[in-house]
């Protein structure tokens, strides 16, 4: 499930319900119950994002670490729109956990990330985001991520002024990660 409608990955918003979600309930319990004492990485999500999902993020929030004793790190995938200081106070259990983040942006500007990258995003919201993510002191190593695509590769050197605009990645490892668009089945081949 995820909050944005990417033309990169998505042709319609996804949120999953019903057989779907209790597909990826299963998965969590699986997680929990079976694999959690061998565990020592976590990467949430890549194809959607966590604290959208209600299933990641009521995970999140009841998050217990006795079931993890091996666990070092939480590696968070997110576009960033929902990772307020008021939801990440939900979760302090899993905050000495999170060392590292990627943040998905594609766009240097708000008209290409409201109308073009990430549709139903809020550019202003991005921004105030990325000032609390950026200053979270567990967090040493971050990933600021662009999905090259006709609609924004004109934007790659504004997008690196605008990451190293933000004066709290002064004390952290960080880096700005370009990919080049792949199609999941989103879009024809032409």
């Amino acid at each position: 499930s995820c909050n944005l409608q990417c033309p990169s990955c998505r042709s319609e918003l996804i949120n999953y319900l019903g057989r779907d979600r209790d597909n990826v309930e299963e998965k969590l319990r699986q997680v929990n119950e079976e694999i959690a004492p061998t565990i020592k990485n976590l990467y949430l999500s890549g194809t959607a994002d966590p604290f959208y999902s209600k299933s990641f993020r009521q995970w999140l929030i009841n998050f217990d670490p006795s079931k993890f004793p091996n666990l070092l790190l939480i590696h968070i995938h997110t576009n960033g729109l929902l990772w307020t200081p008021q939801l990440w106070s939900k979760m302090k259990k899993i905050h000495p956990f999170v060392k590292t983040a990627e943040i998905s942006i594609d766009a240097a500007t708000k008209d290409t990330y409201e109308n073009h990258t990430r549709i139903g995003g809020d550019w202003e919201k991005l921004k105030e985001n990325l000032e609390f993510i950026t200053s979270i002191s567990t967090i040493k190593n971050l990933i600021f991520s662009f999905v090259t695509q006709d609609s924004n590769f004109r934007e790659m050197n504004d997008f690196i002024r605008f990451i190293k605009s933000y004066k709290s990645l002064k004390n952290k490892n960080y880096n700005i990660f370009f990919s080049h668009i792949i199609n999941w089945g989103t879009y024809s081949e032409e």
